[in-house]
């Protein structure tokens, strides 16, 4: 109850740029997430490779550059594209918000208070700006880390009861966060829920002192 929808979701993600926009942002995160491990893994064999009997050390190195490099790249488009995106979102919800505040029916306006229209274009946009892209990426780069990183730990071991073991450990941790995160969701949301019915009224005071300027300074109440 009270949790966002997936069409909200899905909303958010049809404003920044489609469902072409998330794909190619998902494909760019698996990147990033894939070659990660794999820096690490170009730089065992490159070790391996200048030991006594380890081979030819060019394989390794060139392959150890590459991944960094794609490495690079990836983080460097990654960052590119999460601002832009964040920004087109942005853009088309307040518009949107802004469409339909204008074309409201005057009852709307007298059932809904002023501070709570102007914290909606204030604070949620500025929470649409500066969060949740960062927190959309967030999630998606943190999961896909954990289950690379898993991936590694168990086809690198080599046992199975060393790949039964990080599997175990995997699911447990992924239980124990999902138990935390139902648990921290409640309480979240009510205190943003306070903290959006504690601004409404300071908004609407704001608003009406800037409107009566003329009159607070008329009786000398500045």
């Amino acid at each position: 109850r009270g949790a966002a929808k997936y069409h909200t979701y899905l909303s958010y993600l049809r404003a920044a740029g489609g469902l072409r926009f998330a794909f190619f942002f998902l494909c760019v995160c698996l990147s990033f997430s894939a070659l990660s491990p794999l820096q690490s893994v170009a730089l065992k064999m490159w070790v391996h490779s200048m030991s006594p009997g380890g081979g030819d050390e060019t394989v390794p190195l060139v392959l150890y550059v590459c991944a960094g490099t794609a490495f690079i790249s990836m983080t460097l488009l990654r960052n590119l594209l999460l601002p832009s995106a964040s920004v087109a979102a942005s853009r088309k919800l307040h518009a949107s918000m802004t469409h339909s505040v204008l074309r409201a029916r005057i009852g709307w306006f007298e059932a809904t208070p002023l501070g709570r229209i102007l914290n909606r274009f204030s604070s949620d946009v500025s929470a649409i700006d500066q969060q949740v892209a960062t927190q959309f990426k967030d999630t998606l780069v943190i999961t896909l880390n954990v289950l690379a990183i898993a991936v590694v730990c168990t086809l690198g071991s080599g046992e199975a009861a060393s790949q039964l073991l990080v599997a175990a450990a995997v699911a447990v941790a992924a239980a124990a966060s999902y138990a935390v995160y139902c648990f921290y969701r409640t309480p979240a949301r009510e205190l943003k829920r306070l903290e959006s019915l504690t601004k409404s009224p300071l908004f609407a005071f704001f608003a009406e002192t800037v409107t009566g300027a003329a009159v607070v300074r008329a009786f000398g109440a500045e």
